[in-house]
């Protein structure tokens, strides 16, 4: 009576299809177990909120205020919290941006994670001013001028020209 109720030919058909889906369901089941045991999925000990794990992706992050008023000191560190009216948020996969636009401020920001072991030197070139700061480890305070053109306002490099001043150039970063 069971034998009736059970496709027996169906099966016998469709056997490769039945063993298939079971090898399948085996491989995904073994995969989720070694995901939960190795804790990949979790977030590690470390405390980290959602902002912060943004900043870990490959990209930095920019802002951009446009319309600028020349000769207007908005960009100073002393107030980094001053007048920031973000017109967009976007992130850059390199940092040599170039945009064509007029009156307008860039700052990019996020973590360096260098490839390789051994000293760094970081070089800067900007119509008009730019600052590279750089910190010894995660936290802002700790940043440091590292290299910049200009600090009148009216210095400026072309693209890719890195010794018009000295100021260009970091010192080698260990």
């Amino acid at each position: 009576m069971m034998l009736n109720f059970f496709p027996v030919r169906k099966f016998k058909r469709n056997g490769i299809y039945v063993v298939f889906a079971g090898v399948l369901t085996l491989a995904v089941l073994a995969a989720y177990l070694e995901f939960r045991a190795t804790n990949e999925w979790s977030a590690s000990d470390v405390s980290m909120n959602r902002e912060t794990l943004t900043l870990f992706k490959a990209a930095a992050r920019s802002a951009i205020m446009e319309d600028l008023n020349e000769g207007k000191d908005t960009w100073t560190l002393k107030n980094i919290q001053q007048p920031w009216r973000i017109e967009s948020r976007t992130t850059v996969k390199k940092l040599a941006v170039s945009p064509s636009w007029t009156n307008y401020g860039l700052r990019i920001f996020g973590y360096i994670h260098p490839y390789a072991d051994g000293d760094f030197v970081f070089a800067v070139a900007s119509d008009d001013n730019s600052e590279f700061w750089l910190s010894d480890d995660e936290d802002p305070d700790h940043l440091k001028l590292r290299a910049y053109v200009g600090k009148t306002g009216r210095e400026w490099t072309a693209p890719g020209e890195y010794g018009k001043y000295g100021s260009q150039i970091s010192d080698l970063i260990p």
